[in-house]
């Protein structure tokens, strides 16, 4: 196990991923500038780290560097969910209102097993709904909050999951006091390429249907393995897109922390496969199908509760940080001739002897922390090798959400064919 976490975090692959987070630092606010953007998008648990890690860079250039760099980490707004995870003494705003940059969580997550609750059932295909689900749900963020709350697509989410399954009423408000999105961007890992694929796909339609190019994001991707598990269809498709200007990509030898769980991500994921089974017989008054790709996102910390979760988190970021200053001094700063290099090697070995000594890749969700409504019965749950959690319901708890489902306007029972 030594020799095995020692290669996972070993020094060049913590410091490529480090370097990623400054790179994207340096370029994101530039193309603000010249291309403005309102709201940044994180799509995915592996893009959270990558997130907070760009943070700590912006942070640090501002001390240093006047103009866009600065002017966009002061424009910074995130949403309270995500500010218990922001790198020490951090200065961005933990309220999007008022802010020019404002991030924005969807909860994209689509690593399911649906095979394992009902055999019977397709897994891409739950896969790729899910995702375009959510481009939808993101789509309604294009209309101001009281428009919003009539789209099926976001009440099936504030409505039905936060509010009826969850009992995060706070949370729905957050979503549904979010500033209209004008233009956005997005940050995404990717790994064979196929959910990067999905997700853009997804947007290029709801452009083309709605007639808004804004539906497009300008997105920055950060590639496993340096492109080498791209499958060549999904690379051809992504390279048009860097080549027509609407997508960066920055590879690196490993992501450590994809697919790790909350342990390295700092977000859990919650999928409810029972409902999207079900959803599968809805449709909208428009005659379209009405798959909902039910699930969402807590803070590692609430569901992982006996794991560490938390700390093991904290230590992993801080090493992240650590090795932004070596890349810092080493590319922009020029101050120093150590740059931090020893502080980081210290930092390293110390984090792999903790991995190590506290099995840091163990923890699972709990479902008990969800504090779902007693409703709702839950039937056999389980995770996914990424820790995903899903959460199927008995089939009465489960007629009674597909019955709110319906009480959505627009919403309506899928035609018979037979």
């Amino acid at each position: 196990m030594t020799n095995t976490l020692e290669t996972i975090f070993s020094e060049d692959n913590m410091l490529a991923y480090s370097k990623a987070c400054l790179d994207l630092a340096v370029e994101i606010p530039d193309f603000h500038k010249k291309k403005p953007f309102d709201t940044l998008v994180i799509p995915s648990r592996g893009a959270v780290p990558f997130f907070l890690g760009i943070l700590y860079a912006l942070d640090r250039m501002s001390e240093e560097w006047e103009g866009e760099f600065k002017e966009f980490y002061e424009a910074l707004g995130v949403q309270p969910m995500l500010a218990p995870l922001l790198p020490p003494d951090s200065r961005v705003s933990n309220t999007t209102h008022g802010k020019k940059a404002r991030v924005l969580l969807i909860p994209f997550t689509a690593d399911l097993n649906v095979e394992k609750f009902d055999p019977t059932q397709n897994n891409e295909e739950y896969t790729s709904s899910t995702r375009i689900y959510w481009a939808n749900v993101t789509a309604s963020f294009f209309k101001p909050s009281e428009e919003r709350k009539n789209s099926p697509y976001f009440r099936s989410f504030a409505d039905v999951v936060l509010r009826e399954l969850e009992g995060r009423n706070y949370l729905a408000e957050i979503y549904e006091a979010f500033p209209k999105i004008g233009r956005f961007a997005m940050i995404d890992t990717v790994i064979s390429g196929r959910a990067s694929n999905d997700i853009l796909k997804a947007f290029d339609l709801l452009a083309q249907v709605e007639r808004n190019d804004e539906l497009m994001p300008w997105t920055f991707l950060i590639v496993d393995e340096n492109g080498r598990k791209l499958r060549q269809d999904f690379a051809l498709y992504l390279e048009r897109k860097r080549m027509t200007g609407q997508v960066s990509m920055y590879k690196i030898p490993r992501i450590v922390s994809e697919d790790e769980g909350a342990s390295l991500l700092g977000v859990s994921a919650v999928m409810y496969p029972s409902i999207m089974r079900s959803s599968k017989g809805l449709a909208l008054a428009s005659g379209l199908d009405f798959f909902v790709g039910a699930g969402s996102w807590y803070l590692g910390s609430d569901l992982e509760t006996e794991s560490g979760c938390q700390e093991n988190f904290k230590r992993f970021m801080d090493l992240v940080y650590s090795g932004v200053e070596v890349e810092y001094s080493r590319n922009l700063s020029g101050t120093s001739t150590d740059g931090g290099l020893g502080k980081f090697r210290e930092k390293r070995t110390d984090f792999v002897r903790y991995a190590q000594s506290r099995k840091i890749f163990a923890g699972e969700p709990n479902v008990a922390a969800l504090k779902l409504d007693r409703r709702f019965a839950v039937s056999s749950p389980y995770t996914t090798s990424s820790q995903v959690l899903h959460v199927p319901f008995s089939e009465r708890a489960t007629q009674r959400v597909i019955g709110k489902l319906k009480d959505i306007p627009e919403v309506c029972v899928k035609p018979r064919t037979d």
